[in-house]
């Protein structure tokens, strides 16, 4: 039997007939419950009924449409597409999202752009809940679309750790934490390499002429108990990206920082704490050396 089968011509489809199994009369073999089957040689009256599901639609686009994002109906989540049709069961009371920023890089030439979310059109949450769905049903998520804004700060641009000799370790204090300010229009995520070691090298660990670098991120006003010199470790010939999560890189911040007006605070904010552990021995001598960590962003992408 065909499956699925439509209530009208696909122009108008609203309705579907989902195959679910098969009951025979006059036969007892058992059958899967697929549309085509092979019976048994057939010695009298025998019935087959293919019994169907009807599932109803329920259809959701973006305006302006952009193939960038994602929209989803409860776990099933479509990518790169500004409309999704889901087949509900009658009476069905699904969640439905969409995503958030929708960002177009471009790469080379051109301009990046954005679409922000604004609203739905039935007014729920970005992800709600709807239904039940007992006919057909159609939801728009609607968006302000602007060229991308990446600015950001780091405030203050330095840390001082003072008089240091070599196997010791400088802290940074609560005083002097440093602040990222995400100050444009997109989600932004923050990577870490030190550009200019001075005259020694970075290492996870600190040796002759090798210094180590911890950074961690997070949004609390104290500087952290612990530097963890795996995870926290920056590194001088690789950029690595903040990872969130207790086992991630660079503490539990750094991933998808927010961006203002709609977002404040600790959501469009992150603070940088480092601890630096001086070489165990140095052949530069004793006098003031900067080093250069650079910070790095780019577009947390949905």
């Amino acid at each position: 039997v065909s499956t699925p089968d439509s209530s009208e011509f696909p122009v108008s489809d609203t309705i579907r007939y989902f195959f679910k199994d098969w009951t025979a009369t006059g036969d007892t073999s058992s059958f899967d419950t697929i549309p085509m089957i092979t019976t048994d040689s057939i010695g009298g009256p025998v019935t087959y009924r293919a019994n169907y599901d009807p599932k109803i639609l329920l259809h959701l686009e973006k305006v302006p449409p952009h193939p960038y994002g994602y929209l989803t109906v409860d776990n099933d989540t479509i990518r790169d597409a500004s409309v999704f049709d889901y087949w509900c069961d009658p009476g069905e009371t699904p969640y439905i999202g969409a995503s958030e920023f929708d960002i177009v890089d471009y790469h080379v030439g051109g301009t990046d752009s954005v679409w922000e979310y604004r609203n739905w059109s039935d007014g729920g949450l970005i992800v709600h809940e709807v239904g039940p769905i007992d006919a057909p049903a159609s939801y728009t998520a609607y968006y302000d679309v602007d060229t991308v804004i990446m600015a950001f700060s780091v405030t203050p641009s330095f840390w001082d750790v003072g008089d240091i000799r070599v196997v010791e370790t400088a802290t940074m204090a609560d005083s002097l934490v440093v602040v990222f300010l995400n100050e444009g229009n997109v989600p932004l995520d923050i990577g870490f390499i030190i550009t200019d070691p001075g005259p020694w090298t970075a290492g996870v660990t600190r040796g002759h002429d090798k210094f180590s670098l911890y950074v961690h991120l997070n949004d609390e006003p104290i500087v952290p108990m612990v530097f963890n010199p795996i995870f926290d470790w920056v590194k001088s010939d690789l950029l690595v990206w903040a990872i969130n999560g207790s086992s991630g890189r660079f503490g539990t911040g750094g991933e998808n920082i927010l961006p203002p007006p709609h977002y404040s605070g600790a959501d469009i904010s992150e603070n940088i704490w480092m601890q630096f552990g001086s070489p165990m021995s140095s052949s530069a001598g004793y006098g003031a050396e900067t080093l250069v960590l650079a910070v790095y962003v780019k577009y947390h992408m949905p």
